[in-house]
């Protein structure tokens, strides 16, 4: 489940709608979406993408 903020917003109001029971219902249902996602970028690229990241920000400061 790549899209965790919009599956909260959405048991939640289930939970409040009354389409769901209970918390426990709702557990039941979310672990069932447990997914694992694993980096395929080495640690390398990953560190040039921060630095590029980090720059943008300092660039971005008092911009305003």
């Amino acid at each position: 489940m790549r899209e965790t903020t919009a599956l909260g917003a959405a048991l939640a109001a289930g939970l409040g709608a009354g389409i769901w029971k209970s918390e426990e219902e709702l557990r039941r249902i979310a672990q069932s979406n447990v997914s694992a996602f694993w980096s395929k970028i080495t640690n390398e690229k990953r560190d040039d993408m921060l630095q590029g990241w980090e720059k943008a920000v300092e660039r971005s400061y008092n911009w305003a």
